[in-house]
């Protein structure tokens, strides 16, 4: 696409939204669309077949992860795919190791339920074993190439992230050529505010009240670098330090050394 300046993206976004092909109403959404394509160099179409635009943010489609996941050199076997748990062996760069999400996962979690806390949703309620395999092969995907999916998610966890665990609804904003030029027209230059840097050790521990702050992953079993994976302190950076730390371990018999 031809996108020159930020006329190109509203106008490209409405006619997105207009298509009616890419899950989207509103220019804004389109716009996600559009930008989502030029920063990654890919068509339309592919977006398609990679991307779901969900509450506003690209989300990217589970098939798609173990796709690019197999591309790069991946490989995985099916162990179970059910209404009660979905579990696979994954393989990457000389690791091995098996991942699992179970419906009790789900419950324990509070994912499955809507914010009554005990009803289950619609799509935990009547495609649970479709819900299970999409966030088992997010989980091993994030772990063992965390660079495939960096900052995004299947659009079933990012429906769980929705409206349903309490956040405020918003309505949908309709951006126009009009009202992107007031928005320019209102904005004020401010002055500069310098800050300075902070040196950031990420091969150490910063989870406070864990037992494990200051202590270097490397010194980790692996069995507890996972615990720690999707602990909110984290950084990506801290991620990718500890998934460096787990494909450099040895593989004895199929798991990796702890």
């Amino acid at each position: 696409m031809p996108i020159a300046s930020m006329t190109d993206l509203i106008r490209a976004g409405e006619a997105v939204a207009q298509s009616g092909m890419f899950g989207v109403t509103n220019a804004g959404a389109g716009m996600v669309v559009v930008a989502t394509c030029q920063s990654q160099g890919i068509s339309l179409m592919e977006f398609a077949r990679t991307y779901h635009i969900i509450e506003g943010k690209p989300s990217m489609r589970a098939d798609a992860m173990l796709a690019e996941f197999r591309k790069r050199g991946g490989r995985y076997s099916m162990i179970e795919n059910s209404v009660s748990r979905a579990a696979a062996a994954f393989e990457f760069e000389g690791v091995k190791i098996e991942f699992a999400v179970t419906m009790e996962d789900a419950r324990r979690t509070g994912d499955a339920f809507k914010s009554d806390g005990k009803t289950l949703k619609h799509n935990w309620a009547h495609r649970s074993d479709d819900m299970l395999w999409a966030r088992m092969v997010s989980k091993a995907v994030r772990r063992l190439c965390p660079e495939i999916v960096y900052g995004l998610y299947s659009p079933e966890e990012t429906g769980d992230f929705s409206q349903d665990r309490g956040a405020p609804s918003r309505e949908p904003v309709q951006i126009t050529v009009e009202t992107a030029k007031a928005r320019q027209q209102q904005v004020q230059p401010q002055e500069a505010t310098i800050i300075e840097p902070v040196e950031v050790d990420y091969e150490v521990c910063p989870v406070k009240g864990s037992g494990h702050e200051g202590q270097r992953w490397a010194d980790m079993t692996t069995e507890c670098l996972k615990d720690f994976w999707d602990v909110d302190e984290l950084t990506d950076h801290h991620r990718d330090a500890i998934a460096s730390v787990v494909k450099s371990r040895k593989v004895e018999g199929g798991q990796v050394k702890q």
